[in-house]
């Protein structure tokens, strides 16, 4: 059971050896060698856009406690082991996760003696867009989103490319074509692994009479 005092459930406990000894913090009572409380901390995150994370207490010496799926508005105390689980959104790497300062692996467990905090930061994924201006096209103009998230414009009149396209965002092109020439006019797609915008411009047939 939990230790409560005054029907409200103890959060903080200290030991004095004596009068005069510093007091410390106890982290663990065991009463007829049986743990009967375990110090609550709070577990505190600080995530970045497109970072997810998952929780699950694997063990618990608290009474009071249980497994499984817990979120920061959960206790935790001293002794649990938490297995922790991170993954990046679509369109995000995680590019750093910390517990406590120190950087940790998706899917390890980790035991509490203190204040959890979790700090993530993520970034947006780039990838290319290839261009080729076949013969016949004058010019593509490339409208997309770049991977600090602004719309972006560019112009090629020879073939190139682009390498801070933001995965999973939508990109449109338009195409101009040289006199005696036509082709597509516009087309569109999804930024992903392979991305290349190449219209084929055909002659156009005149009759003669």
């Amino acid at each position: 059971m939990a230790i409560r005092y005054d029907n409200t459930a103890v959060k903080n406990v200290t030991y004095k050896a004596n009068s005069s000894a510093a007091a410390e913090v106890v982290k663990k009572i065991v009463l007829d060698n049986a743990v009967v409380w375990e110090k609550p901390f709070v577990l505190s995150e600080s995530l970045a856009t497109g970072c997810n994370v998952v929780y699950n207490r694997q063990s618990t010496l608290e009474p009071s406690a249980s497994t499984g799926v817990i979120t920061t508005a959960s206790a935790i105390y001293n002794d649990d082991v938490i297995k922790i689980t991170y993954s990046p959104a679509a369109a995000y790497e995680i590019t750093s996760f910390k517990v406590n300062g120190v950087e940790f692996t998706s899917g390890d467990n980790y035991t509490v003696h203190s204040d959890v905090g979790i700090v993530c930061t993520t970034q947006k994924v780039s990838k290319t867009i290839t261009v080729k201006v076949n013969t016949g096209v004058a010019r593509i103009i490339l409208d997309y989103t770049n991977d600090l998230g602004v719309e972006t414009s560019a112009a090629f009149e020879s073939d190139g490319s682009i390498s801070n396209a933001w995965q999973g965002t939508s990109y449109s092109w338009t195409a101009t074509y040289e006199a005696g020439y036509t082709g597509p006019a516009s087309g569109s797609g999804t930024v992903g692994d392979s991305n290349v915008i190449s219209p084929t411009a055909t002659l156009i047939d005149y009759t003669i009479t």
